[in-house]
């Protein structure tokens, strides 16, 4: 079973990236997992220029700044766990950034696979953190199965509250139980991820066939059409 973590905060030893490495670690401990943990502020990441030449040829033509390979480990694991920051009510800017480039929604990035969306806030807004990361799984065709949102203070230990170590691994066991034994998503998600392909995808793509041919290629690979 291979996870790929993804750390979405600029600060990699905060608050969110501390969680994060400590569920890649008790993810290690479990029988059959490989787990990669990245951290966005490792990449020097390049702002997609919107030229969309990606959904012509499959690939983002920005090449250098190693997104392309991570994009590529997505493809390729069984399941993922994102986390973030709450800036502003939203995910943070690498984030935001890191699915611009990644071409989630079009290329069904994450088709067939399980997501545990992390977000820690320190006022407010966190939910809408983790309703953002909710939503990138359910429109790029992953199962969400858990979620966990922390509270606390800037710069502080998430794991001074004993209760948070203890509730993650908690939710880390059932998201390794629900991808080992590939449990099926929920009604909500089947109905909406069709609704996302068939109303909201399918007829601009076969519309511009030739401008999409790189997503027609990437949906017969993964057997949507």
């Amino acid at each position: 079973m291979n996870i790929v973590i993804v750390n979405g905060s600029p600060r990699k030893n905060g608050a969110t990236g501390k969680i994060l490495k400590e569920a890649a670690n008790y993810l290690s401990e479990k029988t059959g997992c490989c787990v990669e943990l990245r951290n966005l502020s490792d990449y020097k990441m390049a702002f997609c220029k919107g030229c969309m030449l990606c959904y012509k040829t499959g690939n983002c033509i920005i090449t250098n700044d190693g997104i392309s390979s991570l994009t590529e480990e997505l493809k390729t694991c069984d399941a993922v766990i994102f986390g973030t920051p709450t800036y502003g009510s939203n995910v943070s800017g690498q984030f935001k950034t890191f699915i611009d480039r990644a071409g989630f929604v079009f290329g069904q990035l994450l088709y067939g696979k399980y997501g545990f969306a992390v977000s820690t806030y320190e006022n407010a807004a966190g939910r809408e953190a983790i309703k953002i990361l909710k939503k990138l799984f359910l429109y790029s065709g992953a199962a969400c199965t858990e979620t966990l949102l922390v509270k606390l203070d800037h710069n502080t230990d998430p794991f001074k509250d004993d209760l948070n170590l203890k509730t993650l691994h908690r939710k880390i066991d059932r998201f390794y139980k629900n991808t080992k034994l590939k449990q099926k998503p929920s009604v909500f998600e089947r109905i909406m991820h069709k609704l996302v392909i068939n109303v909201g995808l399918k007829p601009r793509v076969f519309r511009y066939k030739d401008r999409y041919a790189g997503i027609i290629q990437r949906w017969k690979e993964i057997n949507i059409i």
